[in-house]
């Protein structure tokens, strides 16, 4: 006599292994968000400038990126909204001194010319790594860079 189906082992380690999955998805997910958050942020910054240099060289008018540390916003006026970075976060600017209008607000303006007042914008994950993004006075460009944990 055949006898067919799974023994009542093969169904425990089945049953075991698909349990050990199930309780790894919450930390791959969260993981995954982070990483979504943190890109999103950098992206939107980088953007933002892009978008202030582009509208002061089309409209022949400086324009500013502007960080509201207050309500952690950054944006390119006249528009409301650029972005948000998230609760724990921290976002830091070194900016030329006129451009600092308060502690709570830090500018970066560009002009038609594409040239900028320059400057760098230090965005750091909650695990305290991160990205420098260095706008360069001449070329009004923006790069990239790695942050150390302990920088």
């Amino acid at each position: 006599m055949v006898q067919r189906g799974f023994t009542l082992l093969e169904l425990l380690v089945v049953f075991a292994m698909m349990a050990l999955v199930l309780a790894l998805v919450p930390f791959a997910y969260q993981k995954l968000h982070e990483s979504v958050t943190y890109k999103g942020l950098v992206r939107g910054l980088i953007e933002q400038n892009t978008q202030a240099r582009l509208q002061a060289m089309s409209s022949g008018e400086p324009a500013v990126l502007q960080l509201d540390f207050e309500n952690r916003r950054f944006s390119v006026p006249p528009a409301a909204d650029g972005g948000v970075w998230p609760e724990g976060y921290r976002v830091e600017a070194v900016v030329a001194s006129q451009e600092v209008t308060d502690e709570r607000t830090a500018r970066i303006r560009y002009y038609p010319d594409g040239s900028s007042t320059g400057g760098s914008i230090r965005v750091r994950r909650p695990n305290g790594d991160g990205v420098r993004l260095r706008v360069d006075w001449l070329t009004g460009r923006v790069t990239q860079e790695s942050l150390a944990i302990d920088e």
